[in-house]
């Protein structure tokens, strides 16, 4: 990916910059090859790269890179950065929504940087505290720093875990796909295939492209470029259950691929290959299912007992209204009927006395 992220810069500089870069990649030491051969933890936590070692001696202070290269290197045990979020005290439907990140309320990873982008706005939450009173027809998004952006979800379908009814959220039909916003593909070549989001803008130039695993929900061609895929739904679909009286999530299943696009154009070493769209790695984060007891039975006793409470409840109360109604309507008609004696005998009284009313 390093190399690849370098002639991509070069690329957009122009052609003589990239046949340039060619050549110098023939010099390096030790020699630069299209494809490593690392170990697991060399890839996921990190391993020194003398291009990343380049890039650091000529970048500015504010675009370093980390010193190890790895697609999880600095994230193990540590904070992703500052998250300011409201508390709902004020409107409870407003819990858990983000207010700013890092002390910024936009990005300027898209629209040429503007602030005013759509696509640069900050909001959504950080997929682990939803609102209570969740509704089928919500649309939650879930910001993400490295996606830079916040991805919507919308209800799927119910689902049940330990008796329980949950809300199946899963990514919007609009989420990677050419119904996405346009921001997100303002810069020339910026769009992606179906079913995959070019995060290269977000990502320091390197040709970067996220999908779902297997290219899940993706374009049919791009399963024709690689060999061994099989997109399956239960395998590899991005979702989360929220109990939807508390907005609680009982599972989670943050699932997706990272890729890279090889552009063989100007790359010498690639002269008889064609442009591809190559998986590096899926991944696949969460909780499967809640399994400690005193947990569930918290859960139960906050949205099942009120509810076996209520129902009945509810029958009670109906039948003592009714009650009162009928009590009070018995009353009233005796207290009127007591109202009419008394006027009768006030004027049968009136006559006997000679006085007619």
């Amino acid at each position: 990916v390093p190399l690849f992220a370098m002639l991509n810069r070069m690329r957009n500089t122009g052609p003589e910059v990239l046949a340039s870069a060619n050549i110098f990649i023939e010099t390096l030491e030790p020699p630069q090859s299209i494809f490593e051969i690392r170990t697991v933890q060399e890839i996921t936590w990190g391993y020194q790269h003398a291009l990343v070692d380049l890039a650091n001696l000529i970048l500015p202070p504010e675009e370093k890179l980390p010193p190890l290269y790895g697609y999880f290197s600095g994230k193990n045990n540590t904070a992703d950065g500052e998250l300011s979020i409201y508390t709902g005290s004020d409107d409870v439907s407003h819990l858990g929504s983000i207010k700013s990140f890092n002390n910024q309320t936009s990005l300027t990873a898209w629209g040429n940087g503007s602030g005013e982008a759509e696509c640069n706005a900050i909001h959504g939450t950080d997929g682990s505290l939803f609102p209570p009173f969740v509704t089928k027809d919500h649309t939650f998004h879930i910001f993400s720093k490295d996606m830079c952006r916040a991805l919507p979800i919308e209800y799927s379908e119910t689902v049940y875990h330990h008796g329980l009814e949950t809300y199946r959220f899963t990514p919007s039909s609009s989420a990677f796909s050419s119904s996405d916003s346009s921001c997100f593909c303002s810069s020339p070549g910026g769009c992606a295939p179906e079913g995959m989001f070019n995060v290269t803008a977000c990502q320091g130039d390197a040709p970067m492209l996220l999908s779902w695993p297997h290219f899940y929900r993706g374009d049919p061609a791009l399963l024709d470029q690689v060999e061994g895929l099989s997109p399956d739904e239960e395998k590899h679909q991005f979702g989360i259950d929220i109990l939807p009286q508390l907005g609680v999530g009982l599972r989670a299943a943050i699932r997706l691929q990272i890729n890279i696009f090889i552009e063989v154009d100007g790359l010498a070493r690639l002269a008889n290959a064609t442009d591809t769209f190559l998986p590096i790695v899926w991944f696949d984060d969460g909780i499967e299912e809640l399994d400690d007891p005193e947990t569930i039975a918290l859960l139960k006793s906050a949205v099942v007992e009120p509810a076996k409470i209520q129902s009945i409840l509810y029958p009670i109360l109906l039948v003592v209204g009714c009650m009162l109604v009928v009590f009070s309507s018995v009353m009233l008609g005796m207290r009127w009927n007591n109202k009419q004696k008394g006027k009768r005998d006030y004027g049968m009284q009136m006559e006997n006395r000679g006085i007619k009313l």
